[in-house]
């Protein structure tokens, strides 16, 4: 299914599955925050209980392609929440969408390291240091 992006609202949603087959929950966590969203998600953020850390690629990839957005951010919890209930200890796979009209979003990925300099994070994009190195 294909959403159109709401005229300048910004909108958000959340969805949760508890389904122990990784296949089903993905399907299901996508399915109820695309009709929660109402439209194509500019980003969207995923929490997988600590048992799923090892499918991490998988998630990614799967959410990715089932929410149509390339802005996907995640993590692996202990406990996940979402849509008002906390579960801990068992499988569960959270998603938080939002639809940005007007807005630029890309993800990166940054890296900590300690130099002989000091600390550091490393892995800005060049174009996001000049844009902030003008507004400064």
């Amino acid at each position: 299914m294909t959403y159109k992006t709401r005229a300048s609202i910004p909108a958000f949603a959340a969805a949760l599955s508890t389904d122990r087959d990784l296949d089903t929950a993905l399907d299901d966590v996508a399915g109820q925050g695309l009709d929660r969203l109402g439209a194509q998600p500019d980003l969207a953020f995923v929490f997988v209980s600590a048992d799923r850390v090892q499918r991490a690629d998988f998630i990614a990839d799967s959410l990715t392609r089932l929410l149509g957005t390339d802005c996907l951010v995640g993590c692996a919890a202990e406990s996940v929440i979402g849509n008002g209930t906390e579960v801990e200890g068992s499988p569960a796979l959270a998603i938080w969408l939002a639809s940005l009209p007007e807005t630029i979003v890309s993800t990166m990925h940054l890296t900590f390291e300690r130099t002989s300099d000091g600390n550091g994070i490393l892995g800005w994009p060049d174009d996001l240091i000049d844009w902030v190195g003008r507004m400064t």
